[in-house]
């Protein structure tokens, strides 16, 4: 045993001289002082081991389990230390929207390549590494079966072409790490190589370091600014050693149990590692600390850089989702992880990369043959900082069994249950994604956005559902964009992803037009990954789309991104070559910042029967309650010169679980005098409006024909307040 705390005492001590060095302080002792110096201390640390004292030995204490430490997500614009939280610049828990934006192009850059790094789809390799210390290897790798490879390999979902290598060694800290000379460098080569990986094959990589014995550099954040300057100098040379590396996800340390200051990684220092990684972030952001990854703004230095999950977890102190990290998860050492520490990292790192928009594109697997049928909603969908959100996931597949659900909150945080609820300590707006995965590794995925803070109340989007027709049956929607400045929105014509839903006889191919109040086409589309230029389209706008994460999931679907002044609007969908069946009309608000936002939606539709009745949805965002008026409309249509109209519309209004909040016939029969007031009662007796103070979230109102009455009807959506 003195033999072992001799070894570790040597070794701290190297590494506080070393700190020492990194600080400035050189010294002028001549070297054999110095190394009488050492021998003093050794024997000094003998002697109090001999006194029943054990300095550097694994000193733990289970009963520390909470430290007061507020996780970075959960702590967002608050403070530690004088240092904001948060994942990102300025407290915020989300990618910038431009740094989101160049995340979705690099990830859709990663492609199999063949060894020399040129694209082969057929057989090409995509290769994933990792690279850290020795509790990055245990949880990326080498911590048995549930550590994040193995659960990986495991997984029908996981593209075929997707190779994982360890990089990742024990004893090697950043700071060896950040040395491009050191062995670590040689060993990854040595495990590439024998994986059948080249180096021109690397592409993507999960990062976590630390440093050993962090008192030595310094109380914070001078050791955190240390692992900083030790990262940015990793991912340079990372860069130089691996051309094709697209993308670098980078993680804080796990908790531990020992706040001892002699030992290895104790806390607080293992929680400030996360500062480390916000910094080297936003640095990249910023266009400081030499990390260009954009060819377009100089030479490409280092790759694109991300968080990935948020690891850390205050002890027995939830996180925001839920998550604990208790005494049983630690190895004796209270630092390196235990088999089910392992496994609730590997989790994470699974999920994250099964749901986050930048991993999906190469993680997982290309070809899916069922797809489950996937529902998700959000209630609410969105409130004051500190609300609690649940969630629900429905995924349908009759030729498979649903094997998992996977969700990330956009905030470095996850769930794996079904229908799991989640705080949101932090003001932002969250795009939450769920991905559903049947045995046989076919998944489906939905992105909800969850708005938290102080904001108005506002219409994020609108839809309807309907059977479109030829001539006046076509879907036609109109909406009003009102207040001031521009709003960008993203319009979409939905046919044949609907019958993933079990919608039955969807439009095969929709046709999309926008026109502005004058009835003038000012954008058109037909498939939404071939622009046609014209009107307020002015460039390609694939990409963009895709970038927005709600891109229509089949190729003959239509989208048209605009950035529309205040006005009125209306988006017709139609099938090709005069096409019908069942369509989805959408408009999505896109940037939620925007003063100017959307008042209203309109669609009007041939409503039949069954589930060919108008079916329209609406997200209220925001943190306030927002008042709503939904009419339908039908006999007044025919003094527009419309024929066929609907005779008498009854209306029902629902929340996201499909409840039925309020229902109506004639609008006079209930709340006359509060939709009167508001000045949209119906001009004909026979027709529906409801009036209804909601909570953010998603609500549909659907419209149908008195005693399986049909013709054209319009449902409509107002924000009143």
């Amino acid at each position: 045993m003195k033999r072992f705390m001799f070894s570790r005492d040597c070794g701290g001590l190297r590494r506080v001289f070393a700190a020492a060095k990194f600080r400035g302080r050189r010294s002028t002792t001549p070297l054999v002082t110095m190394r009488s110096h050492i021998t003093l201390l050794v024997v000094g640390s003998l002697l109090v081991a001999a006194a029943g004292f054990v300095p550097l030995a694994a000193r733990g204490d289970c009963s520390l389990t909470s430290t007061g430490n507020i996780p970075l997500p959960d702590l967002g614009a608050g403070t530690y230390q004088g240092f904001e939280g948060g994942l990102y610049p300025s407290g915020s828990d989300t990618r910038p929207i431009q740094h989101e934006t160049a995340g979705l192009a690099e990830a859709n850059q990663v492609k199999p390549l063949d060894a020399s790094g040129n694209v082969d789809n057929s057989h090409g390799i995509i290769g994933l590494i990792s690279i850290g210390m020795s509790n990055a290897t245990e949880e990326f790798a080498s911590g048995g079966a549930n550590s994040f490879m193995p659960q990986a390999d495991a997984d029908p979902s996981k593209d075929p072409q997707l190779t994982i290598v360890d990089g990742a060694q024990g004893g090697k800290d950043a700071a060896a790490w950040a040395d491009p000379n050191n062995d670590a460098w040689t060993t990854l080569a040595q495990r590439l190589s024998v994986a059948g990986v080249s180096a021109a094959q690397v592409e993507v990589v999960w990062m976590k370091q630390a440093l050993d014995y962090p008192m030595g550099y310094g109380a914070f954040p001078a050791h955190a600014q240390k692992l900083q300057a030790d990262i940015e100098t990793i991912l340079r040379t990372l860069k130089s050693r691996y051309p094709n590396v697209q993308i670098t996800y980078l993680a804080s340390r796990t908790r531990a149990y020992t706040n001892d200051p002699t030992q290895l990684s104790p806390e607080p220092f293992a929680y400030e590692t996360g500062f480390a990684v916000q910094w080297t972030i936003a640095d990249q952001i910023n266009g400081t600390g030499n990390l260009n990854f954009d060819a377009s703004k100089g030479p490409v230095v280092a790759p694109y850089l991300s968080w990935g999950p948020y690891l850390w977890v205050d002890g027995t102190n939830p996180r925001s989702d839920g998550l604990t990290w208790l005494c049983s998860d630690l190895q004796t050492d209270f630092i390196q992880p235990s088999s089910t520490g392992v496994g609730k990292v590997a989790s994470q790192l699974l999920t994250f990369f099964k749901t986050d928009p930048t991993a999906t594109p190469w993680f997982l697997k290309k070809k899916i043959d069922t797809p489950p049928t996937l529902t998700a909603a959000a209630i609410p969908a969105g409130g004051p900082a500190g609300i609690e959100v649940r969630f629900n996931a429905t995924a349908i597949d009759p030729s498979s069994s649903i094997a998992s659900y996977s969700w990330t909150f956009d905030d470095g945080t996850f769930s794996d249950a079904q229908n799991p609820v989640k705080t949101f300590p932090a003001v932002g707006v969250y795009n939450v994604h769920v991905t559903a995965t049947n045995a046989a590794g076919d998944y489906a995925m939905a992105t909800l956005p969850v708005n938290v803070g102080t904001a108005a109340a506002k219409l994020l989007n609108v839809s309807a559902r309907l059977q479109v027709g030829v001539a006046d049956q076509v879907a036609i929607s109109g909406f009003i964009i009102g207040g001031t400045g521009t709003k960008e929105v993203l319009l979409r014509a939905i046919g044949p992803s609907l019958a993933q839903q079990g919608v039955a006889g969807t439009l095969a191919d929709p046709f999309l037009e926008l026109h502005d109040s004058s009835g003038a086409i000012i954008g058109s589309n037909d498939n939404w990954e071939t622009t046609l230029l014209g009107g307020v389209i002015t460039t390609d706008q694939a990409a963009t789309i895709r970038a927005t994460t709600i891109a229509p999931t089949d190729p003959a679907e239509s989208a048209i991104l605009a950035d529309l002044t205040p006005g009125t609007y209306t988006a017709i969908v139609r099938g090709v070559n005069g096409g019908t069946g069942v369509g989805l009309a959408e408009v999505y608000d896109l940037n939620q910042e925007s003063p100017a936002l959307i008042e209203n939606l309109s669609t009007r539709g041939f409503v039949q029967t069954g589930t060919n009745i108008l079916i329209g949805g609406f997200i209220i965002g925001g943190s306030e309650m927002s008042t709503v008026v939904v009419r339908a409309l039908g006999p007044s249509l025919i003094q527009a010169g419309i024929p066929n109209a609907l005779a008498d519309p009854t209306m029902e209004l629902h929340d996201a679980n499909g409840a039925l909040l309020a229902s109506n016939d004639n609008w006079a029969d209930t709340q006359e005098s509060e939709i009167q007031a508001s000045g949209l009662a119906p001009t004909n007796p026979l027709e529906s409006a409801i009036e209804s103070t909601l909570a953010p979230g998603n609500y549909t109102a659907t419209v149908a024909g008195k005693n399986g009455g049909v013709g054209v009807g319009l449902v409509e959506a107002y924000k009143v307040q």
